[in-house]
């Protein structure tokens, strides 16, 4: 026999049987003597709030709940409110006080009910409330309540966040001591995290007030955005003021920081990497493209009212642009210990970042991700500024080994020049003033004096004379400084393939006399490796001075290298050492060469 059942009564037994399975689901969570802590994730229902005026009556009284399952509760972007719902019971003899533990919220407000009866309601509680002013002072969100013995409670919490993924982790239930236990170890975490990015941050001010370096103000950028968006997102602005500004309260001050963050990392990278960038290539003038875009989309959609947190796409590519720059800086460096010690530093923080961006395909709770932000920050920052200390003392090393070289060339410039004036002295001066004794002693024996025998003594007393006053003159101008120009002239000077010209740089012209050595090394050593490996017709040496810049171009009609090829295969002609010596002046050393000759361009600034 065939039963004909209304489409209606199986719309109700299903809506029943819906019903049913739920309620079996929305098991009631047992607290036992001793316990410590209960993962709610498993026992979690939650309705949404699209009107966003519902009260705790009005969800009492309405509630169909949608089980969360096995993971804390995340509802992607929504700034609808959520409604979160549990049972929780007391089997123990004697009451006990618990505590709801979340964080990352916007708003939070618990509502505890007994039977029928209303026992808890709770002020909100979250981001948005003075941390002065919630039940717990913490950046984590506690809500603490006591329970009879033998009691059922049902909890709902009301979860609401704007301009940002709504995830609440933890979600847990504590006892009240394994409670304030858990607060104080994140409260330690925090605390140990700030107080090492504040000495990061006070080492970067020092670095960059003594020694005004870019690569310093970019070490700097990146410590001090590391650590505003912890103070940030962990409401510690609160220890400032009882009202956020707007800008932190729509999540934009987090938007512009956690863009910045890819900026200060590319320019810090060139720095620290040693990336020699032309302002003409195609990779500095796409990544400051990059940069500058950037931040004027920013600028204009901030003025238009906008959340930046709703365009987040277009500020991922740019992220991403910039870091896939960072990236090829980096391996193009790889073999470099600098490299090594960037990609050790910066992998791990790297990984969290793709976690935190592509939150939505895992379960991994987004606090967790969070401190492990932290960590690895404090890690790739600490890396780095050993490479920032370990970066200053090679240079320091470096510019002491100069001075030695330096010391050298003028011991030697002083021993070739007395070498010299004592073979004179030996050869000829002496030789001159034997020949007068002895003529003054022949004529002292003989009866009568010629006056071609005075006139012979007279010239070998005018040869002696005019030799020792040379010689002094000469001994002089050792003791004084010769302008580079001029001893760069003359180093060359019968090389008939050599022109030296120069501009703004005249003959008395006496520089900085470690920046002179230094630059007379330098624009020397380019000269003869040009002679030595180019075989060139003519090389042709441009030095200009404009106060306090210096600007020296060796250009040759020889034979081109590849510079990188050279430096891999050992055969850098001297390039390294020369390179090394122009970043001790703070300077640059660009090369450009091919088949048809090479340019060497040598930028420096001091004062003469």
């Amino acid at each position: 026999m065939r039963l004909n059942i209304p489409t209606t009564s199986w719309c109700w037994i299903g809506l029943l049987f819906l019903s049913a399975q739920v309620a079996a689901s929305q098991q009631v969570i047992e607290l036992r003597e001793g316990f410590e802590k209960i993962p709610l994730k498993q026992n979690l229902t939650y309705t949404i709030d699209y009107t966003g005026g519902h009260t705790i009556a009005d969800v009492r009284k309405h509630f169909r709940g949608t089980e969360i399952g096995d993971s804390y509760p995340s509802f992607k972007d929504t700034e609808h409110a959520h409604w979160l719902f549990f049972r929780i019971k007391n089997l123990s003899r004697s009451s006990q006080k618990v505590s709801l533990i979340t964080k990352g919220i916007d708003s939070v407000q618990t509502y505890i009910a007994v039977a029928k009866g209303l026992a808890f309601a709770f002020a909100p509680t979250g981001s948005h409330t003075p941390i002065f002013r919630r039940n717990t002072v913490s950046p984590l969100l506690c809500t603490t309540f006591e329970m009879r013995p033998q009691t059922t409670y049902s909890v709902w919490v009301r979860l609401r966040n704007v301009n940002y993924r709504l995830s609440a982790s933890p979600f847990d239930l504590y006892s009240y001591e394994a409670g304030a236990r858990f607060l104080f170890r994140k409260h330690f975490f925090y605390s140990l995290y700030l107080g090492s990015m504040f000495l990061i941050l006070l080492f970067g001010l020092a670095l960059v007030y003594f020694f005004k370096e870019k690569i310093y103000w970019y070490y700097l950028g990146c410590v001090s955005c590391a650590a505003l968006i912890m103070f940030v997102y962990n409401d510690f602005l609160y220890l400032l003021t009882n009202q956020l500004p707007t800008i932190v309260r729509n999540k934009n001050a987090l938007g512009i920081l956690s863009a910045s963050v890819p900026v200060f990392y590319l320019l810090f990278a060139e720095k620290f990497l040693g990336i020699t960038i032309k302002p003409q290539s195609w990779l500095f003038i796409a990544s400051r493209s990059i940069i500058g875009l950037q931040y004027l989309i920013m600028a204009g959609l901030m003025l238009a009212g906008e959340a930046l947190f709703d365009y987040r796409g277009i500020f991922y590519f740019s992220m991403f642009a910039l870091s896939a720059i960072t990236l090829y800086y980096l391996f193009a460096k790889i073999r470099t210990a600098p490299a090594k010690l960037f990609l050790a530093a910066t992998f791990p923080v790297n990984v969290i970042v793709i976690l935190e961006t592509f939150s939505t395909l895992h379960q991994i709770p987004t606090q967790n991700i969070h401190d492990l932000y932290y960590a690895t920050t404090l890690f790739e920052l600490l890396l780095l500024t050993c490479g920032i200390v370990y970066r200053f003392r090679r240079s320091e090393m470096e510019k002491l080994r100069l001075q030695y070289e330096i010391l050298d060339i003028e011991v030697e410039t002083r021993t070739e020049i007395v070498d010299t004036i004592a073979h004179k002295l030996h050869d000829e001066a002496a030789g001159d003033l034997v020949l007068v004794k002895s003529k003054l002693g022949e004529m002292q024996r003989s009866d009568s004096i010629s006056s071609e025998d005075w006139g012979a003594v007279f010239r070998w007393l005018d040869q002696a004379y005019n030799l020792v006053r040379d010689l002094s003159h000469k001994l002089e101008e050792s003791q004084t400084r010769q302008p580079l120009i001029v001893k760069l002239t003359e180093r060359f000077d019968g090389e008939s393939k050599v022109a030296i010209d120069h501009e703004g740089l005249p003959l008395n012209t006496i520089l900085d006399s470690n920046a002179e050595a230094i630059l007379f090394n330098v624009v020397s050593e380019v000269i003869t490796n040009a002679l030595k490996h180019a075989q060139p017709r003519h090389i042709h040496a441009q030095l200009s001075y404009d106060a306090p810049f210096f600007e020296a171009i060796i250009e040759d009609d020889g034979r081109g290298f590849n510079p990188e090829r050279a430096r891999k295969n050992g055969n850098g002609y001297g390039l390294g050492k020369i390179k090394s010596r122009v970043q001790s002046l703070d300077g640059k050393m660009f090369i450009d060469s091919n088949r048809t000759g090479t340019v060497v361009i040598i930028k420096a600034k001091f004062e003469t």
